[in-house]
Formats: C-alpha cells, sequence, structure tokens
C-alpha cells in the first residue's frame, strides 16, 4: 500500500531503523510504518507538496495551490430550475 509523503526527512525515517538523538521521543508504537516499509506492506512515496490533497484542510494555502486542490474535492451541484419562477408569498 502506498503512503504519500511530502516531507524527504519523513520517508527516510521510515525507512531506516536508525535512531537518532531527535528521535528518542517517537514512540516505539510508531514503528509499525518501519516494520510495514520492511516486510513491503508499505511503500513510502515522496508527493509534491502542492498536490497534496490533505494539505487543504491542515495548513493555509496560497490561492495558486488551494484553487486546484479545491476543484477536486468540490461537486458541482446543479440545481434544477422548476418552471414556475415566482415564489408564494
Amino acid at each position: 500500500m502506498p503512503i504519500l509523503i511530502d516531507n524527504r526527512s519523513a520517508i527516510d525515517m521510515g525507512e531506516s531503523y536508525r535512531d537518532t538523538k531527535l528521535m528518542q521521543d517517537i514512540l516505539w508504537r510508531y514503528n509499525y510504518i518501519r516494520d510495514g516499509v520492511q516486510t513491503g506492506q508499505h511503500k513510502l512515496m515522496w508527493f509534491p507538496t502542492g498536490q497534496q490533497l490533505a494539505d487543504i484542510g491542515s495548513k493555509p494555502l496560497p490561492c495558486p495551490v488551494f484553487e486546484p486542490l479545491m476543484k477536486l474535492i468540490m461537486v458541482d451541484i446543479k440545481e434544477k430550475q422548476s418552471s414556475n419562477t415566482t415564489r408564494p408569498i
């Protein structure tokens, strides 16, 4: 199962069991990603930030990035117009 990540350091951490002093606070239970990579269950793949759909709900984006992502998730619903265009009072 591919896991799309836009952070090269996160990919390196997931593919390596080498722990550094900065990683000591990461709980051991999160090593399941590493285990999945080692067994072939997961594949960590770099994905450009500008195409990361999850970013639309997690951080402020500039308009040139926001608008194309918004078009991907929005569904255009066209209302059916009725023959009676006047509203009763």
